[in-house]
C-alpha cells in the first residue's frame, strides 16, 4: 500500500514559531480525492501590538523579521531622561504567539523628585530672605527720616550699607 493512497489519512502540524489555519487532519477517499482542503502554516503573531507610550515611556525600538510582532520579533525599551525601567529591557515573541515577559513601564526617578523640591525651597526662602533685607532697609531708612525732621539725630548713608553689609553676613559660616 503507498503511503497516500486510498483510506490513509494524513495528520498535519506547522514547525515552531506557526499556526495552523484549517484542519489538522484529511482522509483519502476511493476516487483519490482528500476529504479537506490542506491547511496553511502562518507565522505565529501577537494578536495585541504592543503600545507606544508618551511622557516618560516606555519607548521600544522593535524588530520583525517574520512580520510585525510575529514570531521572534525583539523589541527594547527605554525611558526618558528623569524616569528609570522597570522590568524587563527586551521582550520577544515567542512560539505560541505570546511576548517573553511583561511589559516593562517607567517610574520617575525619586532623586529627580527630591532635586525638584529642594530647588523650589531653595527659591522660597532665598524670595523670602530677599522681601525681609528690602523691609528692614525700608524701616530702617522710614526711621531715619522720622528721626531726621526731629533734629535729633544725624544720619549718615554709610552707616546704612556698613549696617546692611554686617547683617548680611550673620550666620553665613
Amino acid at each position: 500500500m503507498n503511503e497516500f493512497s486510498y483510506g490513509s489519512t494524513c495528520t498535519l502540524e506547522c514547525e515552531k514559531g506557526f499556526v495552523l489555519v484549517g484542519t489538522n487532519s484529511t482522509h483519502c477517499y476511493s476516487l483519490g480525492y482528500w476529504s479537506h482542503a490542506l491547511p496553511v502554516c502562518q507565522v505565529a503573531q501577537r494578536s495585541k501590538a504592543l503600545h507606544r507610550s508618551a511622557r516618560g515611556g516606555p519607548f521600544m525600538n522593535c524588530s520583525h523579521s517574520l512580520g510585525e510582532f510575529s514570531f521572534s520579533s525583539l523589541c527594547l525599551f527605554s525611558c526618558s531622561k528623569g524616569y528609570y525601567l522597570n522590568g524587563t529591557e527586551e521582550l520577544s515573541c515567542t512560539s505560541e504567539g505570546q511576548w517573553s515577559d511583561l511589559v516593562p513601564s517607567c517610574q520617575r526617578n525619586i532623586n529627580s523628585v527630591q532635586e525638584s523640591s529642594r530647588m523650589l525651597v531653595y527659591a522660597v526662602v532665598g524670595a523670602a530672605s530677599a522681601a525681609g533685607l528690602l523691609l528692614l532697609l525700608g524701616l530702617g531708612m522710614l526711621a531715619a527720616k522720622k528721626l531726621r525732621k526731629k533734629g535729633d539725630f544725624h544720619f549718615d548713608n554709610s552707616d546704612l550699607s556698613l549696617q546692611t553689609q554686617v547683617r548680611g553676613c550673620e550666620g553665613s559660616e
